[in-house]
């Protein structure tokens, strides 16, 4: 499990050369919030995920909290298409989240993307038909001007992306190897 944080941390400061220490201890959390809230906060009735977001801004900061919360996946309604769900929270983010916080999720996305070569069976196509649609989302997130990254970084996402979806559309063709 935490080898993924890990990865998207590093991308993050090695290849994004992003060193802002709130950033990075979001980014090294960013799944916390989403996958462990009774870990966090194990005595929280009700809202889980808000009060294990309190435990993060007591421990760490109230900014790392906001960061970490931004790229949590809210809960989704049962009754609608969760692909869908998680398309609309991410192009939020994407297009009006705080920038620390859009850097965190395209690296975890890229990880997400690229990575999906060491998915197997069933999972490969559901991951890829879920992200895929993401790609144009990101790519136009790129375009922001308040990101915290060079014109070289830019490009070097870019071709993170362009291999994120080669691999990705492979996933949703049948037999095929990605």
């Amino acid at each position: 499990y935490i080898c993924h944080p890990l990865r998207v941390a590093i991308r993050l400061m090695a290849h994004y050369h992003i060193a802002d220490s709130d950033i990075v201890v979001a980014c090294l959390l960013h799944d916390s919030v989403e996958d462990h809230p009774d870990e966090i906060a194990p005595a929280a009735e009700g809202d889980i995920q808000s009060a294990a977001l309190e435990v993060l801004a007591r421990d760490y900061n109230p900014r790392v909290a906001s960061l970490v919360k931004a790229v949590t996946n809210p809960v989704f309604s049962p009754d609608k298409d969760k692909n869908t769900q998680y398309l609309a929270h991410a192009t939020k983010l994407m297009t009006t989240g705080d920038p620390g916080a859009v850097m965190i999720k395209v690296s975890d996305f890229t990880d997400n993307a690229i990575g999906i070569i060491y998915t197997t069976g069933e999972k490969a196509p559901r991951l890829g038909a879920k992200y895929l649609p993401l790609i144009k989302v990101f790519r136009a997130a790129l375009q922001r001007k308040d990101l915290p990254i060079s014109p070289e970084v830019r490009h070097h996402i870019e071709r993170q992306l362009d291999l994120g979806q080669e691999r990705l559309q492979a996933t949703l063709v049948p037999g095929s190897s990605v």
